[in-house]
């Protein structure tokens, strides 16, 4: 993953939580937390588009998982 790497949540201000991750540290820390609160985690619809940029993509997914 690229230092500068964002990851945005469009839906999350709905749940109140954070809606932008900026950087490799916060997204890991993120993930890393989120992880411990889901189960079944299933994933669809994962396309990636290419642009003109070298090392850049952008990639997006459609995700359920069950809080516990």
């Amino acid at each position: 993953m690229a230092e500068d790497a964002i990851v945005e949540f469009p839906y999350a201000a709905a749940l109140v939580s954070l809606s932008r991750l900026e950087g490799k540290p916060a997204i890991y820390t993120h993930m890393k937390n989120a992880v411990t609160q889901l189960q079944k985690w299933v994933f669809t619809d994962v396309p990636a588009y290419q642009t003109l940029l070298p090392n850049v993509l952008f990639a997006e997914f459609h995700g359920e998982a069950v809080f516990v």
